[in-house]
């Protein structure tokens, strides 16, 4: 059976993804001192559709629990307890199968979709990277 909500998720996040990597989309400056860390933006559904600063550790597709929300290489970047899934190029040293080591600063607009669960469905928000 086909999940149309998921499947429309899909679709979005792609056609937003095609306008950010064509050039096309905007993206707003970000000050450094605004950086907050995957486990501060896991649940903050409220940021959909800012570009913000996020920092962490990419630990590629290691870890994942969830299906990833637009492509198999979208990838991980993890906090201190809690990882987001990112859209878009992975940072210079981090492979999918094993992430990598070294602190990645990335920028990109928050988007959030919902995956379902034995409670129904549930947010999730993960990130476009635009730098």
């Amino acid at each position: 059976m086909i999940d149309y909500l998921r499947v429309g998720v899909i679709v979005v996040g792609a056609l937003i993804f095609a306008g950010c990597a064509s050039g096309s989309g905007r993206v707003e400056k970000v000050s450094s001192s605004e950086v907050m860390t995957p486990d501060e933006l896991k649940h903050r559904t409220d940021l959909a559709g800012k570009t913000i600063m996020v920092e962490g550790t990419c630990a590629g597709y290691v870890g994942a629990i969830d299906p990833p929300p637009v492509s198999r290489s979208d990838w991980l970047l993890k906090g201190r307890n809690e990882s987001i899934y990112v859209v878009g190029p992975a940072p210079a040293g981090c492979a999918g199968t094993h992430g990598g080591n070294l602190p990645a600063r990335i920028a990109g607009e928050v988007a959030v979709d919902s995956l379902p669960s034995n409670k129904g469905y549930v947010k999730r928000v993960f990130l476009f990277r635009s730098r």
